[in-house]
């Protein structure tokens, strides 16, 4: 632990948790000679594997233990919010399953810019596929990896399909607003 900390004696005082909060710390237990990991999930001897968590949130998590537990504060390099303390995920399943959609996104984004700038009924001039058919099939693309993504993640159908639902009637009228020259 650094000498950058202050223990959860001192964290009583109603100033000092006013004077810290907004600060990013790690949890250090002395009864275990560790730090607390992410999400209060154990401890590590290693800082770079300890959870990062605002002032208040680790004093919120610590205020029952008692003295015996000897819970300090080390305060982050940063020592505020300035930079978030998020962590990338790591879990190869969930990479394999957001990185394709996210590629599916930008080919059907690809055919979009093609439909906009050839013409839907347009052909691709090295393959000759057509532009309707590419967007056909990167659409279907995007849906089936949007499904598996919803069902990895154990993601709200019934939100998704609810927003999905306000945003075709918000667009409808949007394109309703078109002078009928123009449409």
């Amino acid at each position: 632990m650094t000498a950058r900390a202050i223990s959860l004696q001192a964290a009583r005082l109603p100033r000092v948790r006013a004077k810290y909060r907004g600060c990013t710390v790690r949890i250090w237990s002395g009864e275990h000679c560790a730090y607390w990991r992410p999400n209060c999930a154990g401890y590590c001897a290693d800082p770079a594997g300890a959870g990062v968590y605002l002032f208040e949130d680790a004093y919120a998590n610590t205020a029952h233990c008692d003295p015996s537990k000897q819970i300090a504060f080390e305060f982050t390099p940063t020592g505020s919010v300035g930079v978030n303390p998020w962590r990338p995920m790591a879990r190869a399943i969930d990479l394999k399953h957001l990185g394709k959609l996210g590629e599916e996104l930008g080919e059907a984004a690809a055919a979009t810019a093609r439909c906009i700038i050839q013409g839907i009924d347009e052909r691709e001039p090295v393959t000759g596929k057509p532009n309707r058919e590419w967007l056909e099939d990167e659409l279907a693309d995007v849906i089936a990896n949007a499904t598996l993504v919803t069902l990895h993640f154990k993601l709200d159908r019934g939100r998704i399909l609810a927003r999905a639902r306000r945003k075709v009637a918000q667009l409808r009228a949007w394109h309703a607003m078109l002078d009928e020259g123009e449409a």
